[in-house]
């Protein structure tokens, strides 16, 4: 996955910036005259991205291995009751190894459940450029001897309300899609965290967008992130917390 920093037009699948100073590295954070990305020492989680001196999280990358449980989720044998005993719903990392890399770092985890057991490991390599883009490659590997089922598998972030949110991307849309409902034409679509959220009778699943190459989010002054990754992937921007 690549974070790119948008201040121009957020349709463009890959953005153009000019290029920074030289990048240097100060403890856990890699730095130049225009970004700087921080990694926590302790967890492994990206905990800062700033750029022109700007903070754009307020909450860190980490792992997110839950989602709320849909009713199919409750009486499924393989589900809701098997991500609960494993206590997938509430995690932490910790770090077991972090190195400095090229512009970068690599960082082994610990995944723990609230019982501080733990659940698995997860591997992090993040690599800044000089232009402000930031690549994450990240990898979790579940001790299978407690999950036996997996709700999701990706990364959850929060960003600063004043700089978000209108939501663009490219993908499946423009309502709500899964992989078991794939429907919804591929276009260029704009919404909301509001717009996307849909308040069910009982908590569960919503918002989803499946299939998509690129992900802008953007404040009213039209700067933000713009997320690309490799391969299609699925996404949600709510706003609440999960």
């Amino acid at each position: 996955t690549s974070l790119y920093f948008l201040s121009n037009s957020k349709y463009e699948a890959k953005i153009d910036l000019p290029s920074g100073t030289k990048l240097e590295r100060d403890g856990y954070t890699w730095f130049n005259d225009k970004v700087s990305a921080t990694v926590s020492p302790e967890t492994g989680a990206l905990i800062s991205y700033k750029y022109r001196g700007e903070e754009w999280l307020s909450q860190p990358v980490e792992l997110s291995l839950y989602r709320p449980l849909t009713e199919n989720d409750k009486k499924d044998k393989h589900g809701g009751m098997l991500w609960k005993k494993a206590g997938l719903d509430k995690i932490s990392q910790k770090v077991t190894s972090i190195k400095p890399s090229k512009n970068g770092f690599t960082v082994d985890v610990s995944v723990l459940n609230a019982k501080d057991n733990e659940i698995g490991t997860g591997s992090f390599v993040y690599t800044l450029d000089r232009k402000g883009m930031l690549k994450i490659n990240t990898v979790f590997t579940p001790d299978t001897a407690i999950v036996k089922s997996l709700p999701r598998v990706g990364l959850t972030f929060r960003m600063p309300v004043a700089n978000c949110c209108d939501v663009t991307y490219l993908g499946r849309g423009d309502f709500e899609n899964y992989v078991d409902r794939a429907a919804g034409k591929i276009g260029i679509y704009e919404t909301s965290p509001f717009a996307m959220f849909h308040y069910y009778v009982m908590p569960q699943s919503t918002g989803n967008r499946i299939d998509t190459r690129w992900l802008a989010l953007t404040g009213e002054k039209g700067s933000g992130w713009k997320i690309i990754s490799d391969k299609p992937f699925q996404f949600s921007v709510l706003p609440y917390r999960i």
